[in-house]
């Protein structure tokens, strides 16, 4: 393996971490929404399951709010 080969793999390797890091950087930080009684977690601020279309009720919006 010559050294122009151990540099491209260097500058792959780079741009793949770099890559994960910017897909992961939007994902961070996010809580979790309310859950349905069926178990689905659904985004923060919805009134509805996303899954089953129930409307959820004020205790699920009580957890995702941390009271």
């Amino acid at each position: 393996m010559g050294p122009a080969t151990v540099v491209v793999f260097l500058i792959v390797g780079v741009l793949f971490l770099l890559g994960v890091l910017i897909i992961n950087a939007g994902k961070g930080g996010r809580r979790p929404g309310p859950t349905c009684a069926s178990g689905h977690t659904n985004p923060p601020g919805a009134r509805y399951c996303a899954r089953c279309g129930k409307k959820l009720t004020e205790a699920d919006s009580q957890i995702e709010k941390g009271e």
